[in-house]
């Protein structure tokens, strides 16, 4: 399941390179909400390999992570990663908001 997610994530976001828009188009509320959010956080799988994993140096990278940054890219989205070590410490704060 985790796998066709992905694949479905990819092809959606990525499409055909050569066709996409550069930017996400966002309504006036969500154009908003950025503006006065100024950055997104976030907590992710740590180690969760291909998809996703902190490495070594503490940046995010695999799949998910190329995801992620294509996405804010294109949305002009500023957004700030908590590193956390485990799954169960991403679940505990991304509840805790």
């Amino acid at each position: 399941m985790k796998t066709l997610l992905s694949v479905l994530l990819v092809t959606v976001l990525l499409g055909n390179a050569n066709n996409l828009e550069p930017k996400i188009s966002l309504n006036a509320a969500e154009q908003e909400y950025l503006r006065t959010k100024k950055e997104i956080t976030m907590c992710v799988d740590p180690d969760w390999e291909p998809f996703e994993v902190i490495d070594k140096n503490g940046d995010h990278v695999g799949i998910a992570a190329d995801l992620i940054q294509l996405a804010a890219k294109r949305a002009g989205l500023n957004i700030k990663l908590i590193r956390t070590t485990t799954w169960e410490e991403t679940l505990k704060l991304s509840k805790s908001k």
